[in-house]
């Protein structure tokens, strides 16, 4: 669905399939990643095909990744077609729009030969947004090995970008690499270091100076904290939870004060209060 910004009404723009399951014991799923700004939004989705053995043992085939990309102000949407460089089907990757670029990066993928084996992706793919009709639209490359393994291996942590990188929470931690595949690791973000050791970050979006955090305590299914961590100084701050403790699966800013939060069982319109933006300094 797209949501207008000002009267808030969905509109029905895609249904997404996963692949066909044959027999009792398979099912499918679509596991999705969204990233967005005000001009357009894109959607990457994982199709997995899930078989259950008569032993207990559950097999998981992804299938490659597919991409939707969704224009407000037009209301179109583009599918678009796999080439020869594709990501491959991966779990855990993060996606995030950097300016005109949708950036995937990590993830990992099982195999099973005589044993179940994890294999991790360290690398980072990149899709031009305004290169969608080339014939090799993706470019892939490595990511610096320095923390590369780090990076890529968290599963399903809150991703976004921070000056031009990408960026994963875990934890008390932030992780970033650049579009050249650099890496740092800044420790001790958050200021109750005891809490966000363990704490699962949701969803991460931006706001404006801003990265608005929510999270939850691990094995825990709803969102019990709300942070926001400043860009320029480096410092969080802990804000009052929603209303709702549901699980946020995705949040994204309809507009600079106007975020649109959307839970398990329920979608949120959250209005800021403009004196989070208020910064002021001292001149002579």
């Amino acid at each position: 669905y797209t949501v207008d910004p000002t009267s808030l009404a969905l509109t029905d723009v895609a249904q997404l399939k996963a692949p066909l399951a044959e027999g009792g014991h398979t099912h499918s799923v679509v596991f999705h990643v969204l990233t967005s700004d005000y001009n357009q939004t894109a959607l990457v989705t994982t199709p997995v095909l899930v078989e259950t053995h008569p032993n207990g043992d559950v097999n998981y085939e992804p299938s490659p990744l597919e991409v939707r990309v969704f224009y407000p102000d037009s209301g179109e949407m583009r599918l678009l077609q796999n080439h020869a460089q594709w990501p491959q089907g991966r779990f855990g990757h993060s996606v995030v729009k950097v300016g005109e670029t949708v950036v995937v990066v990590g993830g990992f993928n099982t195999t099973r030969d005589t044993v179940r084996r994890i294999h991790v992706f360290t690398d980072m793919w990149r899709l031009d947004l305004h290169g969608l009709d080339s014939t090799e639209p993706w470019s892939c490359g490595p990511i610096e090995s320095t923390f590369a393994d780090i990076f890529c291996s968290v599963p399903l942590t809150a991703a976004c970008k921070i000056r031009g990188s990408v960026s994963r929470f875990c934890g008390p931690q932030l992780l970033s690499v650049s579009l050249t595949g650099s890496t740092s690791i800044t420790r001790g973000v958050f200021d109750d270091p005891l809490d966000s050791k363990v704490m699962n970050w949701d969803a991460a979006v931006s706001v404006g100076p801003f990265i608005c955090l929510f999270g939850s305590p691990e094995e825990d299914e709803g969102t019990h904290c709300v942070y926001m961590y400043d860009i320029v100084s480096g410092d969080s701050t802990q804000f009052m939870p929603l209303s709702f403790p549901d699980k946020v699966m995705s949040a994204c800013m309809l507009n600079p004060t106007t975020m649109l939060v959307v839970q398990r069982e329920r979608t949120l319109v959250v209005e800021l209060d403009p004196q989070l933006f208020e910064r002021f300094t001292d001149a002579d």
